[in-house]
C-alpha cells in the first residue's frame, strides 16, 4: 500500500498543472512534479522499508541538474529522466533510463548527445569509496589541499601580522612614522616606478573578472545559503548568473595565455633582465624559485618568532612568487575542469561522461580554495599586513616610496 496513487503526484483540487502539460512542460510543473516525487523519495524509512535507494533525492540535489533547480533556473527534474507513468527498473529493455535508451532521453535537454554522454553519473554518492572510487578519491584529494594550503597559509599569515603589529606599535610608541634605521636616508617620500601601466591595467582587469566569477560561482556551490539567494537578484537569476560566469571565466583565460606570452618574450627576448636565458630565468626578476626563496622563508619565520632579523628581499619575495605559481596551478585545474563543464555534450565527443563529475569536483574545491586564498592570504600579504594597512596602493598608481623601496626590497634598491 505504499505505492503513489494518482494524487499522490497530480493533487486532488488544484490539478492545473496536470492539464497545462497538454501545451507543454512549463517550468511551473516540473517543480510541481519533482517536489512530488521527493515527497516519497526523500523520506529514508519508507525506502528502506520497500527496498529502494535512500539516497536518490540527497544525490540529485548535489549535482549539478539539483544545483540548477535549487537556484530557480530551468534543469531536469526526475520526470524527465525517469519518466511517469511507465517507470521501470534500469535493467529493464523498456525502461527510460536503460543504457539503450539513456541517448534518446539525454537529447531531449542536450544537443549532440553520444553514447559517451551516457556515461555520466546522474546521482553519483561522492562518500561511497567502493561504488564511486574515483569521485571519492578525487574529492578527498582536493578537500586535502584546501585545507592543508589554507591552514599553512592562515598560520604564516598570522604570525606575521602578530610580528609586524608589535613592531609598529613599538615604532609608533617611539615617535617613529617610518623606521628609524631609515630616518638618515635623504628624500625619504621620493617615488620609484614599480609597475607599469599595462601591469596595473592587466591587474585591474584581472580584479573585475575575478570578482565576477566569485560572486557567480559561489551561489552555485552553496545553493541552499539564503545570500546565495540574494546575490542572485542583482544577476538575473540562475541564468544570467551561468552567463556572467562565462564571460568572466573568458577574460580570465584571455589574460592567462597573455601573460604566458609575457613569460616566453621575458625568457627569450628580453635582455634588459639578464643576457642569457639562465640569469633571466634563475634571475631577481624571475618568478621560478631558487635557493635564496627558501633562505628568507626560513629567516622570515626565525623573525616571526623573535629569533632573529627579517630577510632581505629583491624584486620578488617568496609569497608573492608563490602568489604567481599557485595561479598556474589554479588555471590548469579551474580552466581545464571550467572547460570541461562549459559544454557537456563537446566534451563528451572525446571523453566518458563521468568526465564531467570529476571536472565539477575539481572546479568547485580549487576554486573555493582560490577565493579563500585571494580574500585572505593574498590581501593580507598586500594590504592588512600592519604596515600597509589599509592599503597599498603601488599595484594601483604604480609608484613606490623611497623609505618602502629600501625597506621592503632592499637587494633591488642597491642594486
Amino acid at each position: 500500500q505504499d505505492s503513489a496513487v494518482c494524487s499522490d503526484c497530480h493533487g486532488l483540487h488544484n490539478t492545473k498543472l496536470f492539464h497545462a502539460l497538454g501545451r507543454g512542460y512549463s517550468l511551473e510543473a516540473r517543480e510541481f512534479y519533482t517536489k512530488a516525487c521527493f515527497r516519497c523519495h526523500g523520506d529514508k524509512k519508507l525506502m528502506k522499508k520497500n527496498n529502494l535507494t535512500t539516497i536518490a533525492v540527497e544525490t540529485y540535489q548535489e549535482t549539478l541538474h539539483g544545483t540548477i533547480r535549487k537556484l530557480g533556473g530551468p534543469s531536469a527534474g526526475c520526470a524527465d529522466c525517469h519518466g511517469a507513468h511507465n517507470i521501470l527498473p534500469k535493467q529493464d529493455p523498456k525502461s527510460s533510463i536503460n543504457e539503450k535508451n539513456l541517448t534518446k532521453i539525454c537529447s531531449k535537454c542536450h544537443q549532440g548527445v553520444n553514447l559517451n554522454f551516457t556515461k555520466y553519473i546522474a546521482h553519483p554518492d561522492l562518500r561511497d569509496r567502493e561504488k564511486y572510487p574515483l569521485l571519492f578519491w578525487t574529492r578527498i584529494f582536493m578537500v586535502m589541499l584546501l585545507l592543508s594550503t589554507l591552514l599553512f597559509y592562515w598560520g604564516h599569515t598570522l604570525l606575521w601580522w602578530r610580528k609586524a603589529y608589535w613592531e609598529k606599535q613599538r615604532q609608533l610608541r617611539e615617535g617613529h612614522l617610518i623606521p628609524e634605521r631609515l630616518i638618515p636616508i635623504e628624500n625619504p617620500g621620493e617615488t620609484y616606478t614599480r609597475f607599469k601601466l599595462r601591469d596595473r591595467l592587466f591587474h585591474l582587469i584581472g580584479i573585475f573578472a575575478f570578482f565576477g566569477l566569485a560572486s557567480t560561482g559561489l551561489p552555485i556551490k552553496f545553493p541552499d545559503a539564503g545570500w546565495s539567494k540574494f546575490m542572485l537578484r542583482f544577476v538575473g537569476g540562475a541564468e544570467g548568473t551561468i552567463l556572467l560566469h562565462y564571460i568572466c571565466a573568458f577574460i580570465i583565460v584571455v589574460e592567462f595565455f597573455i601573460f604566458l606570452a609575457y613569460c616566453i618574450h621575458f625568457t627569450f627576448i628580453n635582455k634588459n633582465r639578464g643576457k642569457t636565458i639562465k640569469e633571466r630565468l634563475l634571475g631577481p626578476y624571475s618568478f621560478l624559485p631558487r635557493k635564496k626563496d627558501w633562505e628568507d622563508f626560513i629567516a622570515m619565520g626565525k623573525w616571526f618568532v623573535d629569533q632573529g632579523p627579517p630577510p632581505k628581499f629583491d624584486h620578488w619575495a617568496y609569497y608573492e612568487k608563490f602568489d604567481m605559481l599557485a595561479v598556474f596551478w589554479g588555471m590548469v585545474a579551474i580552466g581545464i575542469s571550467g572547460a570541461l563543464l562549459w559544454s557537456p555534450s563537446a566534451t563528451t565527443k572525446f571523453f566518458p561522461g563521468w568526465v564531467i563529475n570529476v571536472a565539477r569536483i575539481i572546479h568547485s574545491e580549487e576554486a573555493l580554495l582560490a577565493i579563500g586564498f585571494i580574500f585572505t592570504i593574498h590581501f593580507f600579504n598586500t594590504h592588512f599586513v600592519p604596515t600597509k594597512w589599509p592599503m597599498n596602493y603601488s599595484i594601483f598608481t604604480g609608484r613606490i616610496y623611497k623609505w618602502e623601496f629600501i625597506e621592503e626590497r632592499s637587494l633591488e634598491y642597491d642594486r
